[in-house]
């Protein structure tokens, strides 16, 4: 008899309904699983998104569009459970998600702002239950009769950043058919999220698993690994914790030409040049020469992944080279090569490396690297519903998988995100470190020559 994570049995179907299947789990699922079990309640996994909504907005067009799409993904209507005590995932049969509704019209204007924000950072955190609960939540504010804020939220088990614009795609149609009385034209499934995971799984069998370790092994023999590479406020917890806070800033849109620039005087990439500043910025503080930095691979090697809702996304570890005060150029030319090399291997989940290279472990910090820079370049689709205006809105989970998260995305203009642990560090450090690194992204589109030991004086000042 397969059992829910918190030691309850999974009920028998109704005899109105098929019976559940039993699918495999991606080894960033099993991990997540057994995270749960260990640290439950927690939103930290939470992947949500909200959008203000402007106008006559049908909502049973919208009710039925989120319907669809679980119908579609079947990791949406999945529970994560154990069988005889191994990680298992039961896909249930479709059932009517019932669009959640928060009346805030009742609320004085001159709280509304508050209001609004607290509601939909309230629905961003709340915890899922892996063993009941649907994966995707939606729940729609209602402001007036034409104002709204629709907040969907989704679990990492089940989706990752790329799913996100999967997701307002595929509403987006299904909406536009639903108000035009028309069928959607969404293409049927060529695949699901466990068809990958039985993909994965095959592919840890054959012999290009074991190239890719020898490569890792190669890549992080004799990495230090756990020293600190920024100065903590607060002495690091027994146990790693999770809250954390997000600081914001941007710079014009034109700076990724600028990056581009930079980039190409060493046939390197915008994101390269932003992962070389950083190490820049994490060497100046710990003036160590080895800056380890964990980055997010999208990881959908085949074209029928693409479509799909899921957790594809994996973490590659780029070791950075600042020995003998290289200019910025040399280091970014240093960092091409190895983090081509890092791009080049991401097949083996960062789990499976961990498991075979065996690093040293601790409670309280991630093997190898506890800090990440994450480029949000995941397709995002351009959302127009007739009649309606439609704008993100920021939701804050207040929480943080990493002492340090540098988080991009290409907005209106470039936005640059710290998602900090609270626990280790003030916001008013924080704050101080965005800017820095803002200052030295500035500083190297005009003086890519400057050398190492020069970045304090000629780019740190805020």
């Amino acid at each position: 008899m397969p059992f829910f994570s918190d030691g309850s049995e999974v009920p028998p179907s109704s005899p109105q309904s098929p019976a559940p299947q039993m699918s495999p789990l991606s080894f960033a699922q099993e991990t997540m699983l057994f995270w749960d079990k260990l640290v439950p309640h927690s939103a930290v996994y939470n992947v949500p998104i909200a959008l203000t909504i402007q106008g006559r907005l049908d909502r049973k067009a919208l009710a039925d569009g989120i319907d669809l799409i679980i119908s579609r993904h079947q990791i949406l209507r999945s529970i994560f459970l154990f069988d005889h005590g191994e990680p298992s995932v039961v896909v249930r049969p479709q059932r009517e998600t019932g669009l959640s509704f928060l009346d805030l019209s009742h609320v004085p204007p001159s709280e509304n702002p508050a209001a609004i924000q607290q509601a939909a950072d309230g629905e961003a955190r709340r915890p899922f239950q892996l063993a009941k609960d649907s994966m995707l939540r939606a729940t729609l504010l209602r402001l007036t009769e034409t104002e709204h804020v629709l907040v969907l939220t989704m679990h990492h088990i089940a989706a990752d950043g790329w799913s996100v614009g999967v997701l307002l795609k595929e509403l987006s149609q299904a909406y536009l058919a639903s108000t035009g009385g028309t069928a959607h034209s969404l293409p049927p499934m060529q695949a699901q999220y466990a068809d990958f995971a039985r993909w994965q799984r095959e592919l840890l069998h054959g012999p290009a698993t074991q190239r890719c370790l020898s490569f890792w092994k190669q890549q992080l023999e004799g990495m230090a690994g756990n020293s600190e590479l920024l100065p903590l406020d607060h002495a690091r917890p027994a146990q790693q914790t999770f809250v954390g806070a997000t600081l914001r800033t941007t710079l014009p849109a034109s700076s990724l030409s600028d990056f581009a620039g930079i980039g190409q005087l060493r046939r390197a990439t915008p994101f390269m040049v932003m992962l070389a500043a950083l190490q820049t910025l994490l060497h100046t503080y710990s003036a160590s020469d080895e800056v380890v930095v964990g980055v997010p691979v999208a990881n959908r090697a085949r074209p029928e992944f693409e479509p799909l809702i899921g957790c594809f996304i994996n973490m590659v570890v780029v070791r950075g080279d600042l020995s003998g005060n290289p200019t910025f150029l040399e280091l970014l030319s240093r960092i091409r090569e190895t983090a081509l090399a890092a791009f080049l291997h991401p097949e083996v989940p960062f789990s499976e490396v961990v498991r075979h290279l065996r690093p040293k472990r601790s409670a309280n910090r991630t093997p190898w690297f506890q800090i990440q820079l994450v480029l949000q370049n995941y397709p995002m689709p351009e959302i127009h519903w007739p009649g309606l205006t439609l704008r993100r809105f920021e939701v804050d989970t207040a929480t943080s998988k990493f002492d340090l998260s540098v988080l991009i995305e290409m907005k209106e203009e470039l936005e640059i995100g710290f998602e900090y642990n609270t626990d280790l560090f003030d916001p008013s450090t924080m704050q101080r470190m965005l800017g820095e690194y803002v200052n030295l992204l500035r500083h190297v589109i005009k003086h890519p020559d400057t050398r190492l030991r020069d970045m304090s004086a000629g780019a740190m000042v805020c």
